[in-house]
């Protein structure tokens, strides 16, 4: 029987152990968004939209949905969903970003260009103060035509290319930006000392459409992983309900309850 207590007791380490302290796995719901959307009027303008919805499921009941409507002319429209995982100003060296990735959809629906699909944001402050953001964008990756109506997965984003919005006073911005690896932005004396305080998943802002100047996109992003050396690793799935996704909290609970079972099977020895 001590033998029995011992694996009973060992399961429980493993379970607890499997959850990595420094990383975060959460569930965000619409009522309990785990720190995303942020109130900011310029996340959402000219017939964008951003929710966490069902119409998209990928690994669960729901993901983060991404719209603009037909009114999009002249790239207006913009949405974006945003998670402020440290006060700005402050946050992660860009130097230390060591950890990025996500999944995204577009619907066949969509009329904007059929390179565009949800990005991935990096927001921060520069050396000189001012607010500046890494982007990632699949048309900046491949000139071909965004997959639809399937999930992405786009992995390792340390190799792969950003351009910079925001960066007036390091010198790079609108049409003067370069498409480089974060590494190689960490290189910059300006903006290589950015400090990294969110993530955000955006579409739109700039986006033109077909020949009548009028664009449409539908969209969905998920499990968006933001990670930097020195402890901070969070990854957050979109649910509409997160009774179907078990969260590490509930891990840990599992492994408190076997080793709860270990005083019971003493006490049925006893008996």
């Amino acid at each position: 029987m001590k033998h029995r207590i011992f694996s009973i007791a060992s399961l429980a380490l493993a379970s607890v152990a499997a959850v990595p302290l420094a990383a975060q796995s959460v569930v965000a719901t619409p009522t309990n968004t785990q720190g995303w959307g942020v109130v900011d009027p310029t996340d959402v303008r000219g017939g964008g939209s951003v929710a966490i919805t069902g119409a998209y499921p990928e690994n669960g009941n729901g993901s983060l949905q991404l719209q603009m409507n037909a009114s999009n002319i002249g790239g207006t429209a913009k949405a974006a969903y945003t998670d402020y995982f440290a006060p700005y100003g402050e946050g992660y060296a860009l130097s230390t970003y060591n950890s990025g990735s996500f999944d995204w959809l577009r619907s066949s629906s969509s009329t904007v260009q059929s390179q565009f699909a949800p990005t991935y944001q990096l927001i921060g402050q520069s050396a000189n103060g001012g607010f500046t953001t890494f982007v990632w964008e699949n048309v900046y990756q491949t000139n071909a035509a965004a997959t639809t109506d399937s999930w992405v997965h786009v992995g390792d984003m340390t190799n792969q290319l950003f351009w910079v919005s925001g960066g007036h006073g390091c010198g790079f911005d609108g049409g003067t930006q370069l498409f480089m690896t974060l590494a190689n932005w960490s290189n910059n004396s300006c903006l290589g000392a950015s400090n990294i305080s969110a993530v955000a998943i955006d579409i739109g802002s700039g986006w033109n459409g077909n020949n009548s100047g009028a664009a449409t996109f539908d969209g969905a992003a998920d499990n968006v992983n933001v990670g930097f050396t020195g402890g901070f690793n969070k990854t957050t799935n979109f649910e509409v309900s997160d009774s179907t996704v078990p969260e590490p909290s509930s891990i840990a609970l599992l492994g408190t309850g076997l080793f709860g079972l270990v005083p019971m099977v003493r006490r049925r020895r006893k008996r």
